[in-house]
């Protein structure tokens, strides 16, 4: 099995945003002038040395994409959707993901995009998590610490007027018992 790790839209945003003069400091002398920086770029150096694949979703690349057109940088998507294909593999969010964080997100009362992440990376069986948010954190280690949380009983009782198939139930069953080997990394910025 590959070694997956996925890096929420957050992290990639500030290590895609940082600009050509501190990438040449860092080149040359190590450091860009900024320790948070600096140890972003540390941290996925490590990070892309251990782990042979290193994933985002395509709701990732969206969340980019708007938080790039908010801050009036359009004239950026282009040459960052470029970066992102070429550097990541880039994961579909298929319907078993969309399935999975309604639960997630119906059980632990978090935003859409969150349960779409853990969603995301328990469906797909990411290995580690490189996150920022603390929310996001705070969810992952809810559903983690839930001892309930592998309840296959809860997972039916929310899909029981709904047609799913006896391997949607093993897909979700399956996810959440990945909860128990997923690695949890954040980092400050």
């Amino acid at each position: 099995m590959s070694s997956l790790l996925f890096i929420d839209s957050d992290i990639l945003f500030n290590l895609l945003a940082i600009n050509i003069k501190k990438k040449e400091r860092y080149r040359i002398e190590g450091t860009t002038g900024d320790q948070k920086l600096d140890q972003l770029i540390n941290t996925i150096t490590k990070l892309s040395k251990k782990y042979e694949k290193i994933c985002i979703s395509n709701f990732s690349m969206l969340e980019l994409i708007c938080t790039l057109t908010r801050l009036k940088s359009q004239f950026k998507i282009s040459k960052i959707l470029i970066k992102l294909f070429e550097t990541y593999d880039i994961l579909k969010i298929n319907e078993n993901i969309i399935y999975f964080a309604w639960f997630i997100g119906s059980k632990y009362k978090m935003h859409s995009g969150d349960a779409i992440h853990i969603s995301f990376c328990l469906i797909n069986k990411i290995n580690s998590m490189l996150i920022k948010d603390d929310e996001l954190y705070e969810s992952i280690l809810l559903i983690i610490n839930d001892k309930k949380s592998n309840d296959v009983k809860s997972i039916k009782n929310f899909f029981k007027n709904l047609s799913i198939s006896k391997d949607k139930y093993k897909i979700f069953i399956s996810a959440l018992n990945h909860l128990t080997v997923i690695e949890l990394l954040k980092i400050e910025l």
